[in-house]
């Protein structure tokens, strides 16, 4: 019933966005280097900030919260593999459809922008 039934998917979660009044570059940690090691290897060497703290974000770093989503449209494709009950299938044609589109994509593309700390984009992953 649930394969008929089911059109569209969103996921949410929310991510704290730096002080603009107190970004500064940030060189990754030895824990935050571990986990892009296993998350996504190929942005090491990419410039990332934080907030250091000031007044305006009260000594926190961060000042708004943002929502990143992950939108899941389905198909027949997909529909027959919820009714098939193949949990495995279905996770790796969600992957190739979602291809770049992901929470996890998203939110390391406002970290590369500086909109975010990568410790924010880390927390979506573990």
């Amino acid at each position: 019933m649930i394969s008929i039934g089911l059109k569209l998917t969103i996921a949410q979660r929310l991510v704290r966005c730096i002080c603009p009044y107190c970004k500064e570059e940030h060189k990754p940690s030895e824990n935050e280097i571990s986990a892009l090691k296993v998350i996504k290897p190929e942005v090491l060497e990419k410039t990332f900030y934080r907030g250091k703290g000031c007044e305006m974000c009260v000594n926190t770093g961060f000042g708004e919260v943002r929502a990143v989503f992950e939108v899941l449209r389905m198909d027949t494709g997909l529909s027959r593999l919820i009714a098939d009950g193949n949990v495995g299938e279905f996770a790796k044609a969600v992957r190739e459809k979602l291809e770049g589109k992901t929470l996890l994509d998203k939110a390391f593309d406002m970290a590369l922008k500086g909109v975010t700390t990568i410790d924010e984009v880390i927390k979506l992953y573990f």
